[in-house]
This record gives C-alpha cells, structure tokens and sequence, in this order.
C-alpha cells in the first residue's frame, strides 16, 4: 500500500508524529549544554574551594618557613618542624606524638590514619586523621596542647558531634561526650616522597 492510498488523517497525524519527534530532538540539543554546564559549576566550586584551602596552605607554609629561619637564627633549641627524613618517619613521629597529647588530655582514640604528603622542595606537609571520643574541656585542653606546642601543628578540620546512641537524651548532668574528628598536619623539611 502507497502512502497516498492511506487516507488523509492516517498522513497528517505520521506527519505531525515526525514533527514532533523533530522537536523534541531540538529541545533535547537545546538543553544539553545547559545540563553540561550544570555539571560544570559543581566541578568549578569544589576547584575553587580546594585552592582557598591551598592558598591557606600557602600562607602557613611561608609563616612556618620564616618563624623556622628565625628560630634557627636566634639559636633556638626550639623545634619548629617535624622530624623525619622520610615521610613515613615523620607521618609516625606526627602520630606518636598525637597519640601522646591525646592520651594525656584524657581522651579515647578510635582511630588514626596518615594522609597523603603535600609538599615542595624547602617543606612537606604532613597530615593525619584522627576520630576520638571527649568530653568539652579534654578536647579544649588537646586543642591547646596541639596549637601552642612544639612541633608547629596545624588543626586544618575538626568536626564535633554529640556522642550518644540513637533516641538517647543528653544528660543534664556531667560532661557530654563528643565524637571528634581531627586533621592534623605539621611540615617536615624538604621534599619527602610518601
């Protein structure tokens, strides 16, 4: 059977089907870059908060390198950066002396893990996660310890959380426990590879 032997409306509702199905094409090849570039502004805001965060780095990296050449200057006993002429030795004296302060602050480690190196030839930065159990005045007195004492540490994220079981009131009385997870890093001299 011919297509003009179809009847009349048989054609123009092929036709108008066709049409159709044109357009919907269009729109889609429309909309395409649109959801493209959606994709995109996720991609650009999580690059631009990665490069605050480096800047940041940046700037402390200098701060460190200048109060490092002044204390050696002044003869100092002072140690600024970490020891170790590996990563790996300065990633486990970074933990042990974490493990230390945290200890004596009186909290409980769940967990420690070493992160990735960042670095150039003149400081490497070297980065540990720690997931502990507190109370308010233990992690205050951790978070001290960490910030004023030697080697320079750096707490880049901490992330507080009541720590209780699911439907469990917080006690009026005596200290809350916390869930506390910690990135703290410190710089090494020179470039050590991980």
């Amino acid at each position: 059977m011919s297509m003009d032997s179809r009847p009349r409306w048989v054609r123009q509702a092929a036709a108008v089907g066709i049409l159709v199905a044109g357009l919907m094409a269009l729109v889609a090849a429309a909309i395409m870059p649109f959801m493209a570039s959606a994709g995109l502004r996720g991609d650009i805001e999580a690059k631009t908060e990665l490069l605050a965060v480096l800047e940041r780095r940046a700037k402390d990296r200098d701060r460190l390198k200048g109060e490092n050449e002044r204390l050696v200057a002044a003869g100092s006993q002072a140690r600024a950066l970490l020891d170790g002429e590996t990563f790996g030795l300065a990633s486990a004296n970074l933990q042990k002396l974490l493990v230390e302060n945290v200890q004596s602050a009186g909290l409980t480690l769940r967990s420690i893990q070493s992160l990735d190196p960042v670095g150039d030839a003149d400081l490497t930065a070297v980065a540990v996660r720690l997931v502990c159990r507190a109370t308010s005045e233990s992690l205050r007195t951790l978070l001290h310890t960490l910030e004023t004492g030697e080697p320079l540490l750096f707490v880049d994220e901490i992330l507080i959380k009541a720590d209780r079981a699911a439907g469990e009131e917080i006690a009026r009385e005596g200290p809350t426990e916390l869930a506390v997870e910690l990135k703290v890093s410190g710089f090494a001299s020179g470039k050590l590879a991980p």
